[in-house]
């Protein structure tokens, strides 16, 4: 049994992105990163199952790098159900606001519901809104821009 079948055997692995990974894997070429937030009272159940996880990998010659500090929580990460939201109601917006509002209204909820729960900093919240109205923008841009070229092949769209 190779190193990821016994990774994928054992739970620990729900899906990859490239199947390249697993030959990294098995061949000890990997490069992964695991990273704590410094801001727990203590490490969990959770943190126990990464590092075993880590040390497994390392222990087949791939390369371990852990993050743990000050550095991590800083750097903080946008909340996805924050991006996401605000990227549907700016589309919305664009195109209907009958549907954009209550889907605003919908986005600034869920963007408070993720400082209410503790689960993120404001400014995650923060940028995870301007990144998401963004992102919504620049979509929709593309989705025009390629619609007009190869549905209408061209032809003017009233907007």
């Amino acid at each position: 049994m190779t190193l990821y079948e016994e990774l994928k055997a054992r739970g620990l692995v729900a899906q990859i992105t490239d199947e390249e990974i697993i030959d990294l894997i098995n061949n000890g070429k990997a490069t992964f990163y695991i990273g704590f937030d410094c801001t727990a009272d203590s490490l969990t159940a959770g943190h126990f199952l990464a590092l075993t996880l880590m040390k497994r990998l390392q222990l087949a010659g791939n390369k371990p790098i852990a993050l743990i500090g000050g550095g991590t929580t800083m750097i903080g990460d946008p909340s996805g159900h924050t991006i996401a939201s605000f990227e549907a109601c700016t589309v919305l917006m664009l195109h209907d606001k009958r549907l954009g509002i209550p889907a605003t209204v919908l986005a600034i909820l869920i963007a408070f519901s993720r400082l209410y729960l503790y689960v993120h900093y404001p400014t995650d919240v923060l940028v995870s809104v301007v990144l998401g109205i963004l992102f919504g923008i620049l979509g929709n841009l593309i989705v025009n821009a390629i619609y007009k070229k190869f549905v209408y092949k061209g032809k003017y769209i009233e907007e």
